[in-house]
């Protein structure tokens, strides 16, 4: 009975975020500000001239993204953690402590540089809430599949499809790479050979 309710409630919310064109719940976007009177997002000039930097920084520098993290800190940018802390405390909520508002993750900020409203595409639904153990739970990403385009909106985008799909494919490539999924675990010459074309370590 619970779990039919809960997806009627579901459905429901699915239903009236696409009649009415509004997002069903606000936040988690750290270059956006929520607008609850519209129920859409409206980009924050600031924030979103640093996503389109870390664009640059890793497309055009060749950077990766726990180098664009070390640049962020160095230059004292609040984390999307820091900012989540402070919308949980304006709404009342309880957090054990603060976050460093300096300190950025690679995963946080890989997902941030992913999201679709960087081209003016607001989706919804694009994360679930499971049990991560007794009393605990987290937030996973859904599969694109299941994501709700509410609306479209090209006057906020921070950067072009072109550079959105280049960043894509890139991050598709980090993880091909990454050490957790070579089939030697340990090659000799790992990091240790140079392109000669970028003279950057090669991978694989």
């Amino acid at each position: 009975y619970i779990e039919t309710m809960r997806l009627n409630t579901m459905r429901g919310k699915k239903r009236r975020a696409l009649k009415d064109q509004k997002m069903p719940a606000g936040g988690g976007k750290w270059a956006f500000e929520y607008v609850p009177a519209t129920g859409h997002y409206r980009r924050n000039e600031a924030r979103a001239a640093r996503v389109a930097k870390c664009y640059d920084w890793i497309l055009e520098e060749g950077l990766s993204l726990r180098k664009c993290c070390q640049r962020l800190e160095r230059e004292g940018v609040a984390s999307p953690g820091w900012e989540e802390w402070r919308i949980a405390t304006e709404r009342g909520r309880k957090w054990k402590k603060p976050p460093r508002g300096d300190k950025w993750y690679p995963n946080s900020l890989r997902n941030m540089l992913l999201d679709p409203a960087n081209i003016g595409k607001f989706y919804a639904y694009r994360h679930k809430v499971v049990k991560a153990g007794i009393g605990r739970k987290r937030e996973v990403p859904t599969d694109p599949g299941s994501w709700l385009l509410v609306y479209e909106d090209p006057g906020q985008a921070i950067v072009t499809p072109e550079q959105h799909e280049a960043m894509k494919a890139r991050m598709e490539r980090n993880k091909e790479n990454s050490s957790r999924h070579t089939h030697h675990p340990y090659p000799p010459l790992r990091g240790m050979v140079h392109c000669t074309l970028c003279r950057r370590r090669m991978y694989g």
